[in-house]
């Protein structure tokens, strides 16, 4: 059983990888 829905699951990953390229973008500028 999974304690989040499918939106809140895809939302949560969405951001995960947003963060990750702003991360990404900061280091390569």
């Amino acid at each position: 059983m999974v304690p989040f829905s499918e939106p809140e699951l895809i939302a949560q990953e969405i951001m995960r990888l947003v963060d990750r390229s702003r991360a990404e973008a900061r280091t390569s500028l």
